[in-house]
């Protein structure tokens, strides 16, 4: 009785804790473990919203019972003993009832090894909270990622949602994801889980989870498809070389893309080998991959009373710019107009985002007609990009 009211009155001078969690009980050889596992229940508990007061010394049922009248909320005792070879924690929590101490839940668990019986510590306190699930974590189970496909357009942004489940479906508090993405080159990540779109193509993000039991061992993805400009208008002009008298200097552009979001896959040398068998389905495949890629774009420019001008052209896109090359061919829409084969270059930016683009376009201009020399020509325009 001396001990425990000299406890009581040590207790008396703390800031209580809503739950007080002494040593377990254990023979000598189990003592780390005792003290350890009160530690892996406080840090659920904690996790789950609970305060919690580890007390670092083991108690009798008496004394715990006082520990309730003199203020604590609820107590917690438990032992661990060695059952046959196999470890098993006994626990068992007590709180005020009317008044009176009484006991409020019980649990077992059973583990082969030390370190598995503190992972699954997390049963012993679903089974001691059976009352309260809202306040139990089991061991992670499954991780939910929503959405799981995501599409964005070049440039945009959007945050993953991670739910984390244990085996009976409940959401488990306290838990935290990591997300590392599969290729940054397309799609960057941050701590908190926002995806940002850098490049046109295809990757994954993976989500794993840590602060909980169970981790290691799930995993979770969400598929990012980042999509080119789907179509765009220009507007600008021709600025260095030979041109016509205004406003036919004067350049309307249109740009369609196929918008798969998915790049390409180039063959290995062994592809490469069997293909040589079969050249024609081997470049038909690597030219479709190009064009359900989104990086090709059909480019039609007129400029106004002269000229008709389309390319097919190529590009690579990131967050600050493009390039691209294209080849194609000049008509006159009247007297004097462009006519011939063109290979053009393009270098652009952005303005105010990934919509409105700013570009400068190189053109090498191979006239059909007789009496006419290649022409070289520098124009600029200014655009809307429209994304699916």
């Amino acid at each position: 009785m001396a001990r425990i009211l000299a406890l009581i009155l040590v207790l008396s001078t703390l800031a209580f804790g809503r739950v007080a969690l002494p040593e377990f009980a254990a023979p000598k050889e189990l003592s780390p473990l005792a003290r350890a596992l009160p530690v892996a229940l406080a840090s659920r508990l904690v996790a789950a919203g609970e305060p919690v007061h580890l007390l670092g010394v083991t108690l009798r049922p008496e004394e715990a019972k006082a520990l309730l009248v003199a203020g604590y909320d609820e107590v917690i005792l438990g032992e661990v003993v060695e059952l046959g070879g196999a470890l098993a924690a006994i626990a068992r929590r007590y709180r005020l009832e009317a008044g009176v101490p009484a006991l409020a839940g019980t649990a077992t668990l059973t583990a082969a090894s030390p370190s598995r019986l503190l992972e699954e510590a997390g049963r012993l306190l679903a089974q001691l909270y059976a009352d309260r699930p809202a306040f139990t974590s089991g061991a992670l189970a499954h991780l939910l990622v929503v959405p799981g496909h995501l599409k964005l357009p070049l440039g945009g942004r959007r945050k993953l949602l991670v739910y984390a489940l244990d085996e009976e479906g409940r959401e488990l508090a306290g838990v935290r994801p990591v997300f590392q993405v599969e290729d940054p080159g397309v799609a960057r990540v941050n701590e908190r889980g926002e995806v940002v779109a850098v490049a046109p193509g295809e990757t994954r993000v993976w989500v794993q989870a840590v602060g909980v039991p169970g981790a290691g061992r799930v995993k979770a993805e969400a598929r990012v498809v980042v999509t080119p400009p789907a179509f765009g208008l220009r507007l600008g002009g021709v600025a260095l070389g030979e041109r016509p008298a205004f406003p036919g200097w004067i350049r309307l552009g249109l740009r369609l893309s196929s918008s798969g979001g998915a790049p390409p896959t180039y063959s290995g040398a062994t592809d490469v080998a069997e293909a040589s068998q079969n050249p024609l389905d081997y470049l038909a495949g690597f030219f479709a991959g190009i064009v359900t890629g989104g990086q090709l774009t059909a480019a039609l420019d007129y400029e106004l009373g002269s000229s008709l001008l389309f390319h097919l052209e190529a590009y690579q896109r990131t967050l600050t710019g493009y390039f691209g090359a294209g080849l194609g061919f000049a008509t006159p829409t009247a007297p004097g107009g462009l006519q011939g084969v063109s290979l053009r270059l393009v270098l652009g930016s952005y303005l105010l985002g990934t919509r409105y683009p700013l570009e400068a376009v190189g053109e090498a201009v191979f006239p059909t007609a007789e009496g006419r020399r290649p022409e070289l020509r520098l124009a600029f325009a200014f655009g809307l990009d429209l994304y699916p």
